[in-house]
């Protein structure tokens, strides 16, 4: 990511903080319209799974001029939405209801290239959680076969 993107990703993140109880109610509305089957992974209740959401964007976003503890971040992320059973497939649903969100948010600030710098991090972040969760199957699928 460029440095330009990172710092209209924090910019633009900053105003959805504002609004980060109506921003969650968004996200997980266009989630569970979207994809109704995701609705039984978030046991707990939807403002807790709201603040985490929250911290997590958080800091992933002040990670990003670190790569590598980025990369040990997500790692671990990508570790327990795996125990939650998160399917990869669900990743993809998962960002379109994050851009959703952010564009309801966002309104006019929601501009093109805060749509680019948005879909270029997610895409960076399911990217490493889904390297993560592909060899957590891989591993599986070795062990049962000895």
């Amino acid at each position: 990511m460029t440095a330009e993107q990172i710092l209209r990703l924090r910019k633009s993140f900053s105003l959805v903080k504002r609004q980060a109880d109506v921003a969650a109610f968004y996200f997980y509305r266009q989630l569970f319209e979207l994809d109704p089957t995701l609705r039984p992974l978030f046991q707990t209740d939807i403002e807790l799974q709201a603040l985490k959401l929250n911290d997590t964007l958080d800091e992933a976003l002040d990670l990003l001029d670190r790569p590598i503890e980025l990369a040990a971040t997500l790692r671990e992320l990508a570790e327990q939405h795996a125990e939650y059973g998160v399917k990869p497939g669900q990743y993809a649903t998962v960002g379109t209801a994050m851009i959703s969100m952010l564009e309801d948010i966002l309104g006019r600030d929601f501009t093109l290239e805060t749509r680019q710098a948005w879909v270029a991090f997610y895409q960076l972040v399911s990217g490493a959680m889904l390297m993560v969760a592909e060899s957590r199957g891989t591993s599986r699928r070795l062990a049962a076969a000895r």
